[in-house]
């Protein structure tokens, strides 16, 4: 248990969540739980901390998906994006075309689809954990970054990493998935997908994206943008429509 609390996060995408006297956040484990079946059987990274009773517990219904089992991943495929929208859990895992929907009780209410056109099959190497090989999947791979929802339009945002060719220099580069392209899924609040549009490299950093009044905020500070400033922080807005 406590692996998990000192291994627990919280972002935009995955934010700690205080309602009723109760913390709800994700464990991001460093314990390899895409290892095998039974890790990934075993593993539960949604956390409940009860304030008032001064408990915390391992949510049993928030489990990795079936999708996973089949074979053995990288660390990386391991991630999610989870928010919550009213009485609504929505998580978006690394690897998954799908949205998993559950109740304000974790139950399980459907599966949608929220695949981009921009998706292929996952080639990936079946637990190679050599940095190397990590960052290779990372970059060569389509991926599903984030979600986000934006109440002043009623809808969805997914991001989605797009898969491109080696360069010489994907070692040396501190962030070499902030030289892929990238698209924005936009889904309506029942998890129609409404379009997708896609943004080139270079020029954006997509992980650190809001909502606000006048619509999704894409910032121009990618370090490989050729135009950024130090001095100041350049915001794109977009409304969807």
């Amino acid at each position: 248990m406590m692996k998990s609390m000192v291994n627990h996060y919280s972002r935009v995408t995955n934010p700690t969540i205080y309602e009723n006297g109760k913390l709800y956040f994700s464990d991001l484990t460093l314990n390899g739980f895409l290892n095998s079946v039974e890790s990934m059987e075993s593993f539960r990274p949604a956390i409940e901390v009860d304030l008032i009773e001064n408990k915390v517990t391992l949510i049993e219904k928030i489990k990795v998906p079936d999708f996973y089992k089949e074979k053995t991943w990288q660390a990386y495929w391991g991630n999610f994006s989870r928010i919550k929208n009213d009485d609504l859990w929505i998580y978006s895992w690394k690897a998954m075309d799908s949205l998993l929907i559950f109740d304000e009780n974790m139950n399980l209410l459907k599966s949608v689809n929220a695949k981009s056109e921009f998706a292929k099959p996952l080639n990936t190497s079946s637990g190679d954990q050599t940095v190397e090989v990590q960052f290779q999947e990372s970059i060569t791979q389509t991926s599903y970054t984030s979600i986000l929802y934006d109440p002043y339009r009623e809808v969805y945002y997914r991001f989605v990493l797009i898969g491109r060719a080696l360069d010489d220099s994907y070692l040396e580069d501190q962030f070499p998935t902030l030289k892929n392209d990238f698209s924005i899924i936009v889904l309506d609040k029942d998890f129609n997908i409404l379009t997708e549009k896609r943004f080139p490299s270079k020029i954006h950093y997509p992980y650190k994206s809001f909502v606000g009044k006048k619509g999704l905020y894409l910032s121009r500070t990618n370090p490989f943008y050729e135009d950024i400033n130090e001095d100041e922080v350049v915001f794109d807005v977009y409304e969807f429509t």
